[in-house]
């Protein structure tokens, strides 16, 4: 790209190549319950999530982030370049902790290499 001001000073610069995109990515996400009680009963021990996307074209990172009833992240899955379409989740944090009976929160969050994101989120109980 060339330019000239109005005091017929000249510049140059080179223009990184840029990808238009007229699509926008929707995503959902559903479980099977909605509570759950992880106690080793075998009895609705853990929490199904599934998750739809309109495209995974282009997808880079996908992660499934639960959260508490404060708003802290208590247990995350990423996937890179792809998207688990079904996470199953047992009630601990990242740790393997078991967590406390009590609301939390699934958030559903895709990028895209073009820098577009979708997500989804829903909540459930233990």
């Amino acid at each position: 790209m060339t330019g000239t001001d109005p005091a017929q000073n000249k510049t140059t610069a080179v223009v990184p190549s840029i990808k238009l995109v007229r699509t926008f990515e929707k995503a959902a996400l559903t479980s099977d319950l909605m509570a759950f009680s992880p106690n080793g009963d075998k009895t609705l021990d853990s929490i199904q999530f599934s998750s739809t996307l309109s495209s995974t074209n282009d997808l880079t990172e996908s992660s499934l982030t639960i959260y508490n009833a404060s708003g802290k992240s208590v247990r995350r899955f990423v996937k890179k370049n792809s998207l688990d379409n079904s996470i199953e989740w047992n009630g601990s944090d990242d740790n393997g902790k078991p967590l406390s009976d009590g609301y939390y929160t699934a958030a559903l969050l895709v990028e895209y290499s073009s820098g577009n994101e979708a997500s989804a989120s829903l909540s459930t109980s233990y």
